[in-house]
C-alpha cells in the first residue's frame, strides 16, 4: 500500500507538471506601421511581463502576440475590418489558434491606434500603468488562457479631444524639465540633477498618458525642453 501511495504521488506530481506548473513562452512582433520609439518601449516592459500559465487544455507551448499590419496579425484581422473603425485612434484585439499555437493580435486604425492597441496588450499581460512614473508589474500573471483564447475587441474613442494639463507654475513633479531648468541647490548636500538626467521621468509620463489613451498635453512652458536637447524628439513621436 505504501508503494501504491508513493506511486499515485509521482502521478499527480507528473500531472501537475505537466498541466499547470510550466508556462508558456511568449513572442511578440510588430508590423511596419508601428513606430520604433513605441515597439523598443512596449517590447521593453513586454520582457517584464509574469509569465503566462499553460492551461491544462490547452497547454499551449507558446503564445504569440503581433501588433500592427504583422503578417500573423491581418491573418485574423484584416484590412477591411481596420478600415472600418469608427476613428483611426481605435483598434481590434482578437485571438485565435493558428497552426496549433495560440494568436493573440491587436490592429489599430493609424500608428496612434496601434500605440494605444500595443498598451492596452501590455495591460493585459500585467504590465498596468496605474502612476505616471512607474508603471506596476503584476508578481503573477494575470491571464486567464482559456479566456485569451476567446479576445474579441473592438474599441474607438468617444471623445476626439483627450489630454493633460500640467501646471508647471505649481510645485510638482517634473515642473523643471518642462520649464527646461536643472535642478540645484547651493548647499554642499543638496540636490543637484541635470535637465538631461530628469527626460527619462518625462517619457515614464507620455507613456503613461499614451496607455491611459490620451491624445495631448499641455503646459505653459513646455517649448524650452525642444531647444535645449534633441534627445525628447524620441519621446515626443510618442
Amino acid at each position: 500500500m505504501a508503494l501504491r501511495g508513493v506511486a499515485i504521488q509521482l502521478v499527480v506530481l507528473c500531472a501537475l507538471a505537466y498541466s499547470g506548473c510550466h508556462a508558456a513562452t511568449n513572442n511578440l512582433s510588430f508590423g511596419s506601421d508601428v513606430t520604433a520609439a513605441v515597439s523598443e518601449r512596449v517590447a521593453a516592459h513586454f520582457s517584464n511581463a509574469p509569465e503566462i500559465p499553460r492551461d491544462h487544455l490547452l497547454r499551449p507551448t507558446t503564445v504569440e502576440f503581433a501588433v500592427g499590419n504583422h503578417d500573423l496579425a491581418a491573418t485574423i484581422i484584416p484590412d477591411e475590418e481596420v478600415a472600418a473603425l469608427e476613428s483611426a485612434e481605435g483598434f481590434i484585439a482578437r485571438s485565435a489558434m493558428l497552426d496549433g499555437q495560440l494568436l493573440v493580435a491587436v490592429r489599430g486604425g493609424s500608428t496612434h491606434g496601434n500605440a494605444v492597441g500595443a498598451y492596452w496588450l501590455l495591460e493585459l499581460v500585467g504590465v498596468r500603468f496605474m502612476h505616471p512614473l512607474e508603471p506596476t508589474v503584476l508578481a503573477e500573471s494575470p491571464v486567464d488562457v482559456a479566456a485569451l483564447g476567446a479576445v474579441e475587441l473592438t474599441t474607438s474613442p468617444h471623445w476626439p479631444l483627450r489630454g493633460w494639463h500640467y501646471h508647471t507654475q505649481h510645485p510638482l513633479e517634473m515642473v523643471e524639465v518642462f520649464n527646461g531648468f536643472d535642478i540645484s541647490t547651493d548647499s554642499t548636500d543638496g540636490l543637484n540633477v541635470t535637465w538631461e538626467a530628469m527626460v527619462p521621468e518625462v517619457d515614464l509620463f507620455f507613456q503613461w498618458c499614451l496607455a491611459n489613451r490620451q491624445v495631448g498635453f499641455h503646459s505653459a512652458r513646455v517649448v524650452p525642453i525642444f531647444r535645449r536637447s534633441g534627445t525628447v524628439k524620441a519621446v515626443h513621436r510618442l
